[in-house]
């Protein structure tokens, strides 16, 4: 009663005007609209935003209880905590999530209890993503996913659940991610010796060094133990892994490799990117490019210059080069080149962006989704798909969605 009463007496604002028009909007832009609730959410929002989040459907209900969470403080705890109780699967786990994120131990409490509810491989992965380690935690966890790895026989499940494992310093869970890392039959171990690496384990490393000159790994597995080097910044390796770049003929390693030796600056590399930055294979030699500016920073000044450009294409030639060199510019440039950008500059703009596996370039893909024009949209969605693919591994998704479901998708499980 009292919150009906809230609603009947608060005023119409802006807040109010932005949940009507997202209810009457198609699904197709309703994205758009629901990432706005967030910013505008204020104390005094919260009875609607609450009203909201057990009225709407279900496809707008995480935007509203995303927005709650962005209120914060016992009040909105509150809200959240009862919402945790009702509803459908994946907003009890948003709702479970905002707790978590607002250290509620309830939020960790719910999301445990979910996990052996959970029916489908998208339920499942819902709730295992978001199980990682925080500052709060008490490794209360870790003896529900280790449950949840015996018993799972979906490989990417499997791996999502092995590093939200790893996450957690407890001893328990090092075992099993050591026993993972040993066994030659799981086909996460790649991904346990990466998380091993990550922690400064030497025996590890040797044997995720040995499957990468065994040049037998699938592109998954690949890229983790790369991924794993870089994090635990493992520069003792560097002299092998150059030696194997040299020597590969596989296309996937030799891309990998030449982007962890960018990535960790290794100067001793810079001869053999020279080289392979004239390789006959145009991705090769792209690739070694990117990495000899991310190693050396060299022309980092001339893209500035590109990047401040009135000339649109101009602009994303100095936008690629400094996104390239981790510079945070680049996204700005790229954006800036697309308001009242032609149908070339856009299509310019994916072709940089479906490059780049990193969620920025996901966050502008999704706004050329709904372009006036069909070949911009068309090479966004499959841009969007193929980053998608590469960033999240062990979530599934319609590879035949349309724009609205893919929108709707990042919207989910962008974390």
């Amino acid at each position: 009663m009292i919150v009906l009463l809230l609603l009947a007496l608060a005023p119409r604002d802006e807040m109010t005007d932005l949940i009507a028009r997202l209810r009457a909007t198609p699904e197709a832009q309703q994205y758009t609209l629901g990432i706005q609730l967030g910013p505008l959410a204020k104390l005094s929002h919260l009875p609607l935003l609450a009203k909201e989040a057990d009225a709407g459907p279900d496809n707008l209900r995480p935007f509203f209880i995303k927005a709650i969470g962005r209120v914060g403080g016992e009040e909105a705890k509150t809200v959240l905590r009862g919402l945790c109780m009702r509803n459908d699967f994946n907003s009890r786990a948003e709702a479970a999530t905002q707790l978590t994120r607002l250290q509620d131990p309830a939020g960790r409490t719910v999301l445990l209890e979910l996990l052996p509810k959970a029916t489908t491989d998208a339920d499942k992965a819902v709730v295992v993503g978001r199980l990682y380690s925080a500052p709060s935690d008490s490794g209360d966890a870790v003896p529900v996913l280790i449950r949840f790895l015996e018993k799972e026989t979906v490989d990417a499940l499997r791996r999502t659940a092995l590093r939200a494992l790893s996450s957690y310093k407890d001893p328990a869970a090092l075992a099993v991610v050591r026993k993972i890392a040993a066994d030659p039959k799981d086909t996460a171990r790649f991904e346990a010796m990466a998380e091993l690496i990550k922690r400064g384990d030497d025996p590890a490393l040797e044997d995720a060094v040995k499957a990468l000159e065994s040049q037998k790994l699938d592109l998954s597995s690949l890229y983790s133990i790369l991924n794993g080097i870089e994090a635990g910044n493992k520069r003792s390796v560097l002299p092998r892994l150059r030696d194997l770049l040299e020597k590969s003929e596989d296309r996937n390693l030799r891309m990998g490799l030449m982007r962890t030796l960018g990535t960790m600056k290794d100067d001793k590399a810079l001869p053999l990117l020279t080289k392979l930055s004239q390789d006959q294979d145009a991705t090769i030699a792209k690739i070694a490019n990117e990495s000899i500016v991310r190693l050396s920073g060299r022309a980092q000044s001339d893209a500035f210059r590109k990047a401040d450009d009135s000339d649109p294409l101009r602009k994303l030639d100095g936008a690629e080069a400094l996104i390239q060199a981790d510079a945070p510019e680049g996204w700005a440039a790229v954006r800036a080149a697309l308001e009242g950008g032609s149908t070339t500059v856009k299509l310019r703009a994916v072709s940089i962006l479906s490059g780049v596996r990193r969620k920025e370039a996901v966050e502008i893909l999704v706004t050329l989704l709904d372009d006036p024009t069909e070949s911009v949209r068309s090479f966004a969605r499959t841009s969007m798909i193929s980053t998608l693919t590469a960033l999240y591994p062990y979530l599934k998704f319609d590879y035949q969605a349309p724009a609205d479901k893919l929108k709707l998708w990042w919207e989910k499980n962008r974390r």
